[in-house]
């Protein structure tokens, strides 16, 4: 697993098995942990793979997944541990924050976006901009990670 050799798909495999496991269960960062071994690739070989998708790009999906139920998990532990209230208060934020950079489908703010779009049958524009302002909201939606749970109606009166 040497930097050397990183171009290696038999490396690549092993070194990202080896990195997934470590991120699957700590709270340390791509950065950190290529540091920690001399052995381990420079992280943005690692982003590199990572971008090229495929198997690589899904394990270290699954891993940030992971890390981010790792981190939550911790915020039990602070909460029944921790004796002064505002070290653990603080320490709990900023577990709760990065569990949502995570994984924000799972540990983010859940947004709700409702909405109905009156469509008159006479006005060809008010259809476009209601179908318009329909992807736009999907899109924005998407982006931030959010599943909108009910979609804007479209109603067509006659």
């Amino acid at each position: 697993m040497s930097r050397n050799k990183g171009n290696n798909r038999y490396n690549r495999k092993r070194c990202m098995a080896v990195i997934c496991n470590i991120i699957a269960h700590s709270d340390m960062s791509l950065e950190d942990i290529c540091k920690s071994k001399p052995y381990f690739p420079a992280p943005s070989a690692v982003v590199r793979w990572v971008s090229e998708g495929g198997a690589l790009s899904e394990w270290y999906a699954l891993a940030k997944d992971r890390q981010a139920d790792y981190v939550a998990h911790q915020i039990v532990n602070i909460a029944d541990s921790e004796d002064n209230p505002n070290k653990a208060r603080n320490m709990i934020d900023a577990r709760k924050w990065l569990a949502s950079k995570l994984n924000p489908r799972k540990y983010g703010d859940k947004i709700e976006l409702n909405g109905s779009l009156e469509v008159v049958q006479n006005d060809p524009a008010s259809l476009e901009t209601a179908l318009a302002l329909s992807a736009l909201l999907n899109g924005i939606a998407r982006r931030a990670g959010i599943e909108l749970l009910t979609p804007p109606a479209i109603e067509h009166k006659p």
